[in-house]
């Protein structure tokens, strides 16, 4: 399974920090989501090739755009700087 194991408690720690509207929860959301990124990078695609590694570290990106954008919202939403 890709980059699956542990990444419900990381999105968990996201709502739970929009939730709370609280600045610490969120930025140790986005460590955790900064770690899962790094594994998934250098451990998870280290086995794949070719097109399969492509359409994955692009799903990657995309991810990682969706997030910023959450965590942007959420900045501006709450005035969290």
């Amino acid at each position: 399974q890709l980059c699956g194991r542990d990444g419900h408690s990381v999105s968990s720690t996201i709502f739970v920090a929009l939730a709370r509207r609280s600045l610490f929860l969120r930025r140790l959301a986005m460590c955790g989501v900064a770690a899962k990124i790094a594994k998934c990078f250098f451990v998870d695609t280290t086995g794949l090739v070719g097109l399969i590694r492509v359409a994955s570290l692009s799903g990657l990106g995309l991810s990682r755009a969706g997030l910023a954008w959450i965590n942007r919202r959420m900045t501006d939403q709450n005035n969290l700087y």
